[in-house]
């Protein structure tokens, strides 16, 4: 019983961490991309690594899960379609039967 309360009491601080690192460096470097994302990730598992007394564990973790997240981060905003209106004549070469497609409206 002890044991669960205390990781439940431990895994807000990781989440807050992440959220604040990731803000933090998005202000400082004023931009909206994958490395802010990547550092908040490697901060957080960081502190993971601490909570389990084992620096090689903190930093393998700031490791694996800042190229994750960030690699993550990265392809979702290649993928997206925040950046502009999408070509009408280009959605409609994606369908297989592009009749069907129905325009979007301009923004």
């Amino acid at each position: 019983m002890r044991s669960e309360t205390i990781r439940m009491v431990q895994r807000p601080p990781v989440g807050a961490t992440f959220a604040y690192t990731s803000a933090a460096v998005s202000n400082q470097r004023q931009t909206d991309d994958a490395v802010n994302t990547a550092a908040g990730a490697c901060a957080a598992a960081f502190l993971a690594g601490m909570r389990a007394r084992s620096f090689p564990v903190a930093i393998g973790g700031c490791a694996f899960m800042g190229a994750v997240m960030g690699a993550y981060d990265y392809a979702g905003k290649l993928a997206s379609t925040e950046g502009g209106a999408i070509d009408p004549e280009k959605r409609r070469k994606f369908f297989k039967n592009p009749d069907l497609v129905v325009d979007l409206p301009s923004k």
